[in-house]
């Protein structure tokens, strides 16, 4: 167990990447940190609750990892799995938060990055990622009474999806069983909640909608030890490339404001 696990009641939030986190932690005014299994954490007071934040990094088995980590060392009474998502339902536009009512599961998006997604990915414990999940019942009636004027709130299905989609293509071409979102790591970190009979909840803010385009493939970029974008490849290929300058500050600026609407809605929901 982590030498900084609290003796009260904890909420953990799982984040994927950097910008989601860094948002969050900003709220929080003072925190203690260590490293446990490769992932950071943070505990202190986000609103008026004890939380521990942490970041698995990109991808699903990075987030089913770090929500084992999160599970042995803190014993959360609840998950807020939260970060980035793209829209792909209009009207689901960047800066609006989604608060996830299920998870629909991977084999509904199989195809759609040209390379089927095999079911031995995860071992016979992550069969729970073969199936509809749904939040708890409570969380999601907290969050979804939640009174929140900085951004849209909306609440439906979220899609899990294998790779980042780029184009309004690949988003319109997609079987969505009508999820209104789509991200990567939502249905795994639920997984590993249900596979120790932990509450969960999810909330994403919207980064690209239906019609937007991401100007490249960040997973090119992915640095292995950390599931990020090395900042430094991505630095030197856009200045190798540069109209594509134009798009990532676009896209910096809808990431800034997604990631502050996140951390404001999640610290509002805790106060």
């Amino acid at each position: 167990m982590s030498s900084l696990t609290p003796s009260v009641k904890t909420v953990a939030i799982l984040s994927a990447v950097q910008e989601e986190f860094a948002a969050i932690r900003k709220l929080m005014p003072s925190v203690d940190a260590e490293t446990i299994g490769g992932f950071s954490f943070v505990t202190g007071k986000l609103g008026d609750q004890t939380v521990v934040l942490t970041k698995s990094g990109m991808g699903p088995e990075r987030a089913f990892r770090c929500a084992r980590v999160l599970i042995e060392s803190y014993k959360p009474s609840s998950i807020i799995i939260a970060g980035f998502a793209g829209g792909i339902k209009a009207g689901v536009l960047p800066g609006d938060i989604i608060v996830g009512t299920g998870l629909l599961p991977m084999q509904s998006t199989l195809n759609i990055s040209g390379k089927p997604q095999s079911r031995a990915a995860f071992s016979s414990e992550n069969a729970g990622m073969l199936k509809l999940l749904t939040p708890d019942g409570d969380l999601l009636h907290k969050f979804l009474s939640i009174r929140f004027l900085n951004a849209n709130i909306h609440k439906g299905m979220i899609l899990a999806v294998p790779s980042v989609l780029q184009t309004p293509e690949m988003k319109r071409g997609l079987k969505t069983g009508g999820a209104k979102a789509v991200d990567m790591e939502s249905l795994a970190t639920a997984t590993a909640c249900n596979s120790k009979s932990i509450p969960w909840i999810v909330v994403r803010v919207i980064t690209d909608g239906i019609d937007d385009s991401l100007p490249l493939k960040f997973e090119d970029f992915v640095d292995s030890k950390t599931g990020e974008v090395s900042i430094s490849q991505l630095a030197t290929h856009v200045l190798l490339h540069p109209r594509l300058i134009p798009p990532m500050m676009e896209l910096g600026k809808r990431s800034k404001l997604a990631s502050k609407n996140l951390a404001d809605f999640l610290k509002e929901c805790l106060n």
